[in-house]
């Protein structure tokens, strides 16, 4: 067993229009668990900055409320003991963030 682990796992989806960079974050410094973080950059090389999701809708405000939506329809759709054990109370609210969150784009979507 080593006590200090780094790793960067990464993935690239390019277009024409954009690039697209997802990443996971691997660290174990010998503490009690291993912490993993998940990372993404979205590129819009017409543009040269970096985009959130919802600028690729016509409609970005009904996009990310029925992405939101959707979140919180398969989590209700839990066991409640499984809500319980592996959501905050305040999922609903953590949901209506997902945007920033690490969102990525590849050729499935």
């Amino acid at each position: 067993m080593t006590p200090y682990t780094l790793e960067l796992d990464c993935s690239v989806y390019q277009t024409e229009q954009m690039v697209c960079i997802q990443a996971e974050y691997y660290s174990y410094t010998g503490g009690a668990h291993p912490n993993t973080v998940l990372l993404a950059w979205n590129f819009d090389l017409m543009t040269g900055q970096f985009f959130a999701p919802e600028i690729l809708a016509a409609d970005g405000q009904i996009f990310l409320d029925a992405v939101r939506d959707e979140i919180i329809r398969q989590i209700d759709m839990t066991p409640e003991a499984a809500v319980e054990a592996g959501y905050w109370e305040d999922y609903q609210d953590i949901a209506a963030n997902w945007s920033s969150y690490a969102v990525s784009f590849n050729e499935e979507g």
